[in-house]
């Protein structure tokens, strides 16, 4: 796992990493507006509804990475 390292900031906890960022869904926050989930590809910010993709430095990184994992149920 990649070192982590915390800032904290007026606006609360940003989470900035000191080696690549992986490719997923993260919660972040653009401006002043509510934190949501984008998603984080070849180092741009893609936003739901939005066909481009946003400045990297305009959005604040509030999470982990997101990471789904399902529930596996046996076939009957």
């Amino acid at each position: 796992m990649s070192e982590r390292e915390n800032i904290a900031d007026p606006h609360g906890d940003r989470i900035a990493t000191t080696e690549a960022r992986l490719e997923g869904f993260y919660w972040v926050v653009l401006g002043h507006d509510r934190p949501e989930i984008a998603y984080w590809e070849r180092g741009e910010w893609w936003l739901a509804g939005d066909a481009k993709p946003w400045h990297p430095d305009a959005v604040a990184v509030i999470s982990e990475r997101l990471v789904f994992k399902p529930r596996l149920a046996p076939v009957a």
